[in-house]
């Protein structure tokens, strides 16, 4: 009943009896401007409407807009993002009160600087390896775009390892990853900023150097889905099916590939669930 209901524009008459008590009404999904949260979130989008409901996307590229428009206005429902508990701290500390951990949605992140694998298996496994290995590198970190925070820690890096001989050279997503690609054809030596979920930990060969001294943080974060607080009242079935909501990283990541090679995140979330059955039932409470 509920795959039917899915992949047709009829619905089930218990979503019909949940949409009764919230008439006339749409869930608004905040997201940043991210590629794995915004496929996560039309994702959910494309099973809610399949399901009966209203659903908005907002696109907010600062998510502390997000959480302030959650806690303070109402104006957003949801945010699939939810980097906690260090990276976005800062808002949490600010709005927790406010808003409701769901459930996580990625159990696992990670973001720091990489190496290809054949530098790995020459001995660089931390940022302190680096040390005295400046013109093997060409003297460069390749970064992301200045005042990125991954780019600050990259340059703090340099000073607090005593990497001399380094410096950072801001890039972006595709154009570092460019020089990734080209790089491992090769053979040459390249550091570079990296993180998962992304697809380019499954498309290159990218081995984790440590950072005893924690400038990209400590990876211990996990991703959440926040709600405001009154959000289970209101929704009780999309707050069910979001407890139930969790993808692992990997899949995330094909997510960030499929759309780094279609700019429709829409027609990705519309594939893939076709594609993904029995992971888009398991989501469904038990209850409908």
């Amino acid at each position: 009943m509920i795959t039917a209901c899915l992949f047709t524009a009829g619905c089930t008459d218990t979503i019909a009896q949940e949409q009764e008590t919230n008439p006339a009404e749409t869930i608004v999904f905040g997201t940043p401007n991210w590629p794995g949260v915004t496929v996560k979130t039309h994702v959910v989008k494309n099973i809610l409407e399949s399901n009966g409901y209203d659903v908005e996307i907002m696109s907010i590229a600062d998510p502390g807009l997000i959480y302030t428009a959650m806690a303070e206005r109402g104006d957003v429902d949801v945010l699939l993002g939810g980097w906690l508990p260090a990276t976005q701290k800062p808002y949490w500390d600010k709005y927790g009160d406010k808003l409701e951990l769901v459930n996580i949605n990625v159990n696992e992140t990670w973001l720091g600087l990489g190496v290809p694998g054949y530098v790995y298996d020459a001995g660089i496994h931390s940022i302190p390896d680096l040390k005295g290995n400046a013109e093997k590198f060409d003297g460069r970190i390749v970064t992301l775009e200045a005042g990125n925070g991954m780019t600050i820690a990259a340059e703090k890096s340099i000073e607090a390892y005593g990497l001399d001989g380094f410096e950072v050279q801001i890039s972006s997503t595709p154009a570092m990853l460019a020089e990734v690609q080209r790089a491992e054809g090769r053979g040459d030596w390249i550091v570079f900023c990296a993180w998962e979920p992304h697809y380019m930990m499954l498309d290159y060969d990218i081995k984790k150097l440590e950072d005893p001294q924690a400038f990209f943080g400590n990876n211990d974060d996990v991703v959440y889905t926040v709600t405001r607080k009154d959000f289970k009242d209101d929704f009780p079935w999309v707050y069910e099916f979001l407890k139930n909501f969790q993808v692992s990283p990997d899949v995330q990541s094909v997510w960030i590939g499929d759309f780094s090679a279609n700019d429709d995140p829409d027609d990705v979330a519309k594939e893939w669930i076709q594609n993904n059955p029995d992971l888009v039932e398991s989501w469904m409470p038990e209850t409908a």
